[in-house]
């Protein structure tokens, strides 16, 4: 008996560390961003495969208990693990489709888009004005644009501009058919690995209250701007979708990807897709989200998003 308990101890320790890992990602603290940051399937990962490789010696029962906390908190903690359930159900018909993409400047990306048939598109780092007139003008006439300097908007109908320069660069606002449009970008995320170092976990939750601050921000604008009306806000948020970021959003909107998505949805990076940082929100009730899902492209660093409304 007492054999067996040593050989078990690697994989009840990694077990004990996932439970605490999965309080840490419960609790929203912004003392806590270092490590929340990540994807939580990434960090909990490492716990997981850790006493399978060095506690081989393990029982089954051990090995598998470890597997069901693991899995547990995937769902608890992700939106993953329902989409990917979600992939082999029929996809229902939509009447909105808005798709959002870092373009990093280039035409050629948001010539992509094209392909999916979009209604709304939605870019951030976007082009200058003369190239994204450019796509305006290959999208058909009956399109319009609302330009800004880091985010943009293009749409089928008569978009009509909300504000006027001096305005927030980190996004555009614009009314569309009685419903508001955003394209937003937050600002970049801290990536530092010197974790002994108090700074680093300073820097990594300055950098969320910064970014929240943001968002709070755009969110504040857009609940006074469409007073009740609908609104599609999307962009790159430059985060997972945490609760820390998002709360106050998840309040007033609808994460489409997390109602309704299929599939593995992270957008960064193209090649390598671990996080989903482009996100698509929507007012609850008038505009229904029921598909999304993630398209490789082949001159960004981004996945496109995309989502159908009903």
């Amino acid at each position: 008996m007492a054999e067996a308990k040593r050989r078990d101890l690697p994989a009840l320790i990694a077990t004990s560390f996932l439970a605490a890992l999965l309080l840490i990602y419960l609790a929203h603290r912004d003392a806590l961003a270092a490590i929340t940051i990540w994807p939580f399937w990434m960090s909990s990962s490492v716990l997981v495969l850790l006493p399978l490789l060095i506690g081989i010696r393990s029982r089954w029962r051990v090995r598998l208990s470890i597997a069901a906390v693991w899995l547990v908190s995937w769902f608890l903690i992700t939106d993953e693990p329902l989409a990917i359930a979600r992939s082999p159900i029929g996809v229902k018909s939509h009447r909105v489709r808005v798709v959002s993409l870092n373009v990093a400047s280039s035409l050629d990306a948001g010539r992509e888009l094209l392909a999916l048939h979009p209604d709304i598109i939605l870019t951030q780092e976007s082009m200058g004005s003369d190239e994204i007139e450019k796509l305006r003008s290959e999208l058909g006439d009956d399109w319009t644009v609302a330009f800004g300097v880091d985010a943009s908007i293009l749409a089928r109908g008569d978009l009509k501009r909300v504000g006027e320069p001096p305005y927030p660069i980190n996004h555009t606002a614009a009314w569309l058919d009685g419903t508001l449009i955003v394209s937003l970008r937050l600002r970049p995320p801290v990536l530092r690995f010197d974790y002994w170092n108090p700074a680093c976990w300073a820097a990594y939750a300055d950098n969320l209250k910064a970014r929240r601050t943001e968002l709070r921000g755009i969110v504040d604008f857009v609940l006074q701007e469409a007073a009740g009306r609908p609104f599609v806000m999307g962009g790159d948020f430059n985060t997972p979708p945490c609760q820390a970021l998002t709360r106050l959003l998840r309040e007033h909107a609808v994460d489409a990807f997390a109602s309704s998505g299929r599939g593995w949805g992270a957008t960064a990076l193209n090649n390598y897709p671990f996080v989903r940082i482009d996100q698509i929100w929507s007012s609850p009730n008038y505009l229904v989200p029921v598909s999304g899902f993630t398209v490789k492209t082949e001159h960004s660093d981004h996945r496109i998003a995309l989502a159908d409304f009903d």
